[in-house]
């Protein structure tokens, strides 16, 4: 037998501790640290599962954000250049005069819950466009 040194003393004595304590029943978890352990591990799970459902709320607000973004560029690049375009439901097109040879032209997208995407875009009037291209084609 190796001779007795104070590491091996000391852990001969912890493990002759936690065999009495096993035996007197005090190594076992009570009902009461099942029970606080429990709902710790419930509030974490309940964390994890809203953390999940907030991340694909934003993710279908996003998908969404991008689809009125990229109609709205669609519908005002028509608008801009005249082309004729068959506008998707929700979107909504305005053009109007704003000052001399400048038209103002407005874009709306409607979203879910009442949400409203709009751009403006100022862009040349038509007929300052057909007057320019008149004037190149002449000289």
């Amino acid at each position: 037998m190796p001779p007795l040194t104070r590491s091996r003393a000391l852990g001969e004595l912890w493990t002759h501790h936690d065999r009495v304590r096993r035996r007197n029943g005090e190594g076992a978890m009570t009902l009461l640290e099942s029970v606080v352990a429990f709902v710790i591990l419930a509030l974490v799970g309940i964390a994890c599962l809203d953390l999940s459902r907030g991340a694909a709320q934003l993710e279908r607000s996003s998908v969404e954000w991008s689809r009125a973004v990229a109609l709205g560029e669609a519908a005002l690049a028509a608008a801009s250049v005249d082309a004729p375009m068959t506008v998707a439901s929700g979107v909504v097109v305005q053009r109007a005069p704003w000052r001399d040879g400048v038209d103002r032209v407005d874009v709306a997208v409607n979203l879910s819950a009442g949400r409203v995407f709009r751009m403006t875009r100022l862009v040349p009037n038509r007929d300052v466009r057909t007057r320019s291209a008149v004037n190149g084609a002449a000289r």
